[in-house]
């Protein structure tokens, strides 16, 4: 599973940390909406495998 997040929106990635997202790359803010910034920005790419935890796995 992957996110991204508006690197302006310096509280997500920790937040996401949390949940088990890691940083996996950066993508680009789209050319069409560079008019809408106040600053620089681009997006914090996060993603997680899913499936079961195995801190969660039956043992046997």
């Amino acid at each position: 599973m992957s996110l991204e997040v508006a690197s302006p929106r310096t509280e997500l990635p920790a937040y996401y940390a949390r949940l088990g997202y890691r940083v996996t790359g950066a993508k680009p803010w789209p050319a069409e909406a560079l008019h809408e910034l106040k600053a620089p920005a681009h997006f914090i790419v996060m993603s997680k495998t899913l499936g079961e935890d195995p801190a969660e796995a039956p043992h046997g």
